[in-house]
């Protein structure tokens, strides 16, 4: 249509129309921004028209592009959990397995240690303790010796007097018989060391036992010295029950 000499486009009204939905879908935030700037520069530049022919004639007016704006859906937000998850446990805190007594397995279940009373023995060391005196035999001479006494504190012949452990780098085992050396008394006994003093710190005990060979005192540890005033280690047991 020509008016005045002035080419009159017969698509602006749909431009305008066009320009205004594309700005209210922008502002909703469903278009891809991308989208809505290339679709807005479309719509508003110059529309091709050819020109008139000579002598009148139709107006041919270049049809619009069309514009799809392309639509994102809204991405879904998960929540998320604690890692780990508390209800499980982490290597570190975790337990580690028991083992099970089956058999082939290397696992071995232990009694409990129960501290059990000493044995009570019918025979103790007497209450004067071990005395470490002078012998009989001068200084070339160290020894053990002693007596056993009853309750009514009468010597007691043929038990067993047994000596055990280390002297002078040498093994000791020996049985002596009270009454076996009445040089001290009724009830002696008599063991013969060396021919030398020598000091020692526990490391020799010295027990009674029965005709039976069972134990009837505990064990009572001696030591001894390198000194000719005390050669002689006196060890006295009494019946106590």
């Amino acid at each position: 249509m020509i008016r005045r000499g002035k080419l009159i486009n017969p698509m602006g009204d749909y431009t305008i129309m066009l320009q205004r939905r594309i700005a209210i879908a922008c502002m909703l935030g469903a278009a891809i921004l991308t989208g809505c700037s290339k679709a807005s520069s479309t719509a508003t530049g110059p529309s091709e028209v050819s020109p008139l022919p000579v002598g009148g004639g139709s107006v041919q007016v270049a049809e619009s592009p069309v514009i799809t704006a392309a639509f994102q859906a809204t991405p879904t937000v998960e929540v998320q959990g604690v890692y780990p998850p508390p209800e499980s446990a982490t290597a570190e805190n975790s337990p580690a397995p028991k083992a099970a007594n089956t058999p082939g397995s290397n696992s071995v279940f232990l009694p409990a240690i129960v501290n059990e009373k000493p044995p009570e023995y019918p025979f103790e060391l007497q209450s004067t303790g071990v005395m470490a005196i002078q012998g009989f035999y001068g200084c070339n001479w160290e020894g053990v010796a002693g007596q056993v006494f009853d309750l009514a504190g009468i010597p007691i012949q043929n038990l067993i007097l047994h000596l055990e452990g280390l002297w002078s780098g040498q093994t000791v085992s020996a049985e002596k018989l009270s009454g076996s050396a009445s040089q001290y008394g009724p009830a002696g006994y008599e063991f013969l060391l060396g021919t030398q003093t020598m000091g020692s710190t526990q490391a020799l005990w010295i027990q009674v036992f029965d005709s039976t060979h069972k134990e009837i005192s505990a064990r009572v540890y001696l030591d001894t010295y390198n000194d000719c005033a005390r050669n002689l280690i006196l060890v006295n047991f009494n019946q106590v029950r």
